[in-house]
């Protein structure tokens, strides 16, 4: 099967906690190709310039994307862990990667055999654009996961909420005072803002 992750740039991936690494290395490990792009990656051609999808349909999504084979040994993927974590590039840290990425190309979304969307937050209008392109894509026979109405319509962090029988105790707000006197009551919190990671 041909995958393809929209993600984060690649460079960026802490891959000892990456879950989208995690899925990448399964992927390849049961013999599929990978390809990646970012949400800005995505385009809406014109009917014209209109690419062929999986089944030979007329499709205008398409996407900018790479193919990309992951390096398994152990010591290029903790160098480029390391290398990830290194914030200071002018003091010349090697750029370490765990993947080798291949020709760039337009490929249409429907061409693949699946689309994993697994862009981190923050959720801001390009992440928004994305998922409606990518709504548009599955409209044209793309196979999207994450499905991107789900993405756009169900907070990660409020999601919780549907299921406050098995949460701690929860509070959503931006009152200050209201926060304050939450943890207050219940001694220790954890607190995250709705659109960050």
């Amino acid at each position: 099967m041909r995958l393809l992750f929209v993600a984060d740039p690649l460079e960026s991936f802490r891959t000892y906690k990456d879950s989208t690494y995690a899925m990448m290395v399964q992927a390849q490990e049961r013999g599929h190709s990978l390809y990646a792009c970012d949400t800005s990656d995505l385009v809406a051609l014109s009917s014209a310039a209109a690419l062929a999808g999986r089944d030979g349909r007329s499709c205008r999504l398409a996407a900018q994307v790479a193919r990309i084979e992951l390096q398994r040994d152990a010591s290029t993927v903790a160098a480029a862990d390391d290398a990830a974590s290194y914030d200071g590039w002018s003091g010349g840290a090697p750029a370490v990667r765990w993947f080798v990425r291949g020709e760039v190309e337009l490929l249409a979304l429907a061409g693949f055999d699946a689309i994993v969307m697994r862009k981190d937050p923050p959720f801001d209008l390009e992440f928004l654009y994305a998922t409606q392109l990518l709504e548009r894509a599955k409209a044209e026979g793309a196979r999207v996961f994450n499905d991107p109405r789900a993405l756009r319509d169900h907070n990660e962090k409020l999601a919780i909420l549907e299921f406050a029988q098995f949460t701690a105790p929860t509070l959503v707000s931006r009152d200050p005072a209201r926060l304050r006197a939450f943890v207050v009551e219940n001694g220790e919190a954890v607190l995250k803002l709705l659109d960050g990671m």
